[in-house]
C-alpha cells in the first residue's frame, strides 16, 4: 500500500481541478473502488489527527494550568506572599490601596447594619480586611507565577504539535473549500462583522478586559480604548487584502457574492 502525506500544498492551480483530473483518469483504469477505500482511511487520519491537536492545545493546557495553580497555591502559604507585598510598584500599591478602601467601607457598612459595639465592629473589620487582602495577594501572586509557567508549556506544545498544526490546518481548508460559494461569503460577512463590525468594539473591550484580568495585567481605560480603536482598523485591512490578493484568485465567484451581499 501506498503511503499518502497527511496534507496538501497549496499551489496555483486549485486543488479541486487536479483532484477531478486524477480521479477521471483513476476510474478509467477501474481503480475507483481502491481510490474509495483509500480516501476514507486519509479522511479518518485527519479528522481524528485534527481532534487530537484540539485537545492537546486546548484541554490538555487547560487541566495542567488547574494541577500547576492549586498546587502553587497549597505550597505557598499566604504569610508567604504578604511579606512580598514590600516588593510591589507604586501602581500596585495604588491599586490594592484602592480595593482595600471600597472593601473597608463595604465591611463597616456591613457591621454596622448588624447594630454591634464599636469595638466589635472595628475588631472584626481588620480581621476581615487582613484576612482578605492576604488571600487576595495569594490569589494574583499564584496567577502570575502559574502564568508564566504555562507560557513556556503552551509554547512547548505549539512546537511539538507542528505536525498535527499542519494537519489541522489542512483539515480546516477541506471544510471550507467543500462549502458552496454562498455559504463562503456568509461565513466571510460574518467573520468581518464579527471582529471589525460596528458593535465589534465593545466584544474587544469585554474581551480585552476579560484577557487582562487572567494576566493579572492592569491598564488604564484610555489604554485600552486606545487598543481597541487601533486594532479592529488593522484587522480591517488585513482582511481587505486577503480578499484582494489570495480570496480573488482561489474562488472569485465567492468575492463577486461577497460584494453583492454588502451592496
Amino acid at each position: 500500500m501506498n503511503s499518502h502525506k497527511s496534507f496538501e500544498k497549496l499551489g496555483f492551480i486549485p486543488r479541486s481541478i487536479c483532484r477531478t483530473t486524477v480521479r477521471f483518469w483513476q476510474q478509467l483504469l477501474n481503480s475507483s473502488n481502491f481510490i474509495v477505500l483509500e480516501e476514507f482511511r486519509f479522511s479518518r487520519y485527519q479528522t481524528i489527527a485534527s481532534l487530537k491537536c484540539l485537545v492537546n492545545l486546548i484541554l490538555l493546557p487547560y487541566f495542567i494550568y488547574l494541577i500547576l495553580y492549586y498546587s502553587i497555591y497549597f505550597f505557598f502559604p499566604e504569610t508567604y506572599w504578604f511579606d512580598q507585598i514590600s516588593q510591589l510598584n507604586w501602581t500596585k500599591k495604588q491599586q490594592n490601596y484602592l480595593q482595600i478602601q471600597n472593601k473597608q467601607d463595604q465591611h463597616f457598612f456591613d457591621l454596622f447594619l448588624s447594630h454591634s459595639s464599636k469595638s466589635n465592629i472595628e475588631s472584626c473589620f481588620y480581621r476581615k480586611l487582613i484576612q482578605t487582602n492576604q488571600n487576595k495577594i495569594h490569589t494574583k501572586f499564584t496567577q502570575l507565577i502559574t502564568n508564566f509557567c504555562m507560557f513556556f508549556i503552551f509554547w512547548y506544545l505549539l512546537i511539538k504539535s507542528t505536525p498535527q498544526l499542519i494537519i489541522l490546518k489542512s483539515f480546516c481548508l477541506e471544510l471550507i473549500y467543500n462549502l458552496s460559494d454562498p455559504k463562503k461569503a456568509f461565513l466571510l460577512i460574518f467573520s468581518t462583522d464579527l471582529l471589525v463590525g460596528f458593535h465589534s468594539s465593545q466584544v474587544w473591550k469585554l474581551s480585552l478586559e476579560i484577557f487582562l484580568s487572567f494576566l493579572n495585567i492592569h491598564l488604564t481605560h484610555d489604554c485600552i480604548l486606545l487598543i481597541i480603536s487601533i486594532f479592529p482598523v488593522f484587522l480591517d485591512t488585513i482582511f481587505k487584502y486577503w480578499i484582494f490578493r489570495f480570496l480573488n484568485k482561489i474562488s472569485p465567484s465567492t468575492v463577486a457574492i461577497y460584494h453583492n451581499m454588502i451592496e
